[in-house]
């Protein structure tokens, strides 16, 4: 084959992948990728070839240019089965883009181009959490436990409400944990304290008492009843519970990697394409599709305009 394509002067592209192929199979992985490339750029018509092209790159380690192949086969309608497309998912959120990883993800799932499984959702609420987007990351866990109620998502569950201080759905979820199994020291402190941030403090007294049955949180859980049995914690709970509001926190995806924009996520889950107006057209997200304010606990800044010429 090497013979006959180097003594042609327009060698037939199938000549060209039958010998891709017997270097394939030979081993000769080296010599492979160059001449893998050049063929998806001469001709990028074959779904085939793209798949030999990523999975070459993936063999080589090449995970950064496995992720860009992936992409480029997406957008150009190639990725045919599920586990391409997750594949394209998790090499995304490897490389530290969960939040693109997980708008693709979520987009497909709504789309049915992948199935609404337990173990999807899982993966979903996972890209969410590492995305830090707790609105987008709550929804997927509670389709995951919905379909199959564990105590470790009922914990996940749990921590988020807490973090996002939702502290009668905080209680709930580890109320479902402790009857799944988790009736452990922390979860039974981290009840006590929904349960005292609702200002329910004789749920919240109960909780403690059966934490301080557990070693390491004798100490602190003792700590907590008596403060509860004092007399002042009732009104200071209550005084808080007022003052408290409910969380208001938007919930905005990316379509780039379907070759979109941006796309705001309505309260039904439904899609709508969301025009990105850039540095001055009063958008409330940057030209790349982030939001202007930064995130709730203030650990990614404002967007001002990005670097400035000097």
């Amino acid at each position: 084959l090497q013979k006959g394509i180097a003594q042609s002067r327009s060698p037939d592209p199938s000549w060209r992948r039958a010998l891709l192929a017997a270097l394939f199979g030979a081993g000769q992985t080296k010599e492979l990728l160059p001449m893998m490339e050049q063929l998806v750029r001469d001709d990028p018509t074959q779904a085939d070839d793209w798949d030999r092209l990523i999975a070459l790159h993936l063999k080589a380690g090449n995970k950064d240019k496995a992720r860009a192949y992936l992409e480029l086969a997406s957008r150009l309608g190639y990725l045919r089965t599920p586990d391409q497309k997750l594949q394209l998912i998790n090499l995304t959120g490897q490389l530290g883009a969960p939040f693109e990883a997980g708008s693709l993800m979520q987009a497909w799932m709504e789309k049915g181009e992948l199935a609404k499984s337990p173990e999807n959702w899982k993966f979903l609420a996972s890209l969410w959490v590492n995305a830090r987007e707790s609105k987008l990351a709550l929804p997927a866990l509670e389709q995951a436990v919905a379909k199959i109620p564990s105590k470790d998502l009922y914990l996940q569950l749990g921590q988020l409400h807490m973090d996002r201080e939702e502290y009668g759905k905080a209680a709930s979820a580890f109320a479902q944990a402790i009857a799944q199994g988790a009736r452990t020291g922390p979860v039974l402190m981290m009840l006590g304290m929904a349960r005292y941030q609702q200002a329910d403090v004789d749920s919240a007294l109960n909780a403690f008492r059966e934490a301080s049955q557990f070693g390491q949180q004798k100490k602190l859980a003792g700590e907590w009843v008596k403060y509860l049995e004092s007399g002042k914690a009732r009104d200071q709970a209550m005084a808080a519970a007022a003052q408290r509001r409910e969380r208001d926190d938007g919930a905005t995806l990316s379509s780039r990697l379907l070759g979109g924009s941006t796309v705001s996520l309505g309260e039904s889950g439904d899609y709508s394409p969301r025009r990105n107006a850039g540095a001055s057209g009063g958008d409330p997200l940057t030209p790349v599709g982030a939001e202007r304010p930064g995130n709730y606990d203030g650990s990614i800044p404002p967007w001002t305009g990005g670097f400035q010429p000097s």
